[in-house]
């Protein structure tokens, strides 16, 4: 992808209904921000560039194939070999599926970093903002229909569940946490005794895993974790 994006760190790589894989990834030495692209499978082609991204580090994308779009998020930074002027706040940047961008929306004046994204319907989104708070967005509606302030951030791992589309993360440390895909409503499901590394799910059942330290004890151990929600 460098040679079209001009980007040095792979963050996204999301399929389409249209047979081709989207990516996002972040600049670095060259310029900064982010740059988007594309792989063809069936044309064995890739596309993408970085235009008008140097002011955002990437922290999301996500293909909304019933709307026709690929949206990025990223949160604000400055930009040295740029003259421009730094935006105020981050915004949703839509693509159409050529990677021609479309429009920038605003999700919360002055947020600085739209977080990352999750598909929850056709056409709504959920954004984990790092400022304490997650948000659900309608790009039909071009509206947003729930901000959710928080007493943490939600920095650490995340995954999707594929049946229902809620959404578990960690919240602050070791904070298991369930966002609800059509509410945004943040319900806790226990905590850990150890930093969470990563977390996946397999059918109904949630896999993490931990570790971190120094020494020779020092490792990444797999969980599986037991949930005792309503």
């Amino acid at each position: 992808f460098r040679p079209h994006t001009d980007t040095h760190y792979a963050y996204f790589l999301e399929p389409s209904k249209n047979g081709r894989l989207y990516f996002g990834g972040r600049r670095e030495r060259t310029g900064t921000g982010g740059g988007v692209g594309f792989y063809d499978p069936a044309k064995k082609s890739f596309g993408g560039h970085h235009e008008a991204l140097n002011f955002l580090k990437p922290r999301g994308m996500v293909v909304m194939d019933e709307q026709e779009r690929v949206i990025y998020s990223g949160v604000v930074q400055e930009d040295p070999g740029s003259t421009g002027k730094m935006p105020t706040e981050a915004q949703l940047v839509c693509y159409d599926m050529k990677l021609k961008e479309v429009e920038r929306i605003t999700v919360r004046p002055k947020l600085q970093n739209t977080g990352g994204l999750y598909k929850v319907s056709p056409t709504q989104i959920i954004g984990l903002a790092s400022e304490k708070g997650i948000y659900r967005y309608d790009l039909a509606q071009k509206k947003c229909l729930n901000w959710i302030s928080l007493p943490f951030e939600m920095t650490g791992a995340k995954a999707q569940k594929p049946d229902d589309r809620s959404i578990w993360a960690i919240m602050g440390p070791k904070t298991l946490v369930r966002v609800d895909p059509s509410t945004c409503r943040v319900d806790i499901a226990g905590e850990f005794d150890a930093p969470v590394t990563c977390m996946t799910w397999v059918g109904d059942e949630l896999y993490v895993t931990t570790g971190g330290g120094t020494g020779y004890l020092a490792g990444s151990e797999l969980h599986k974790v037991i949930l005792k929600l309503p």
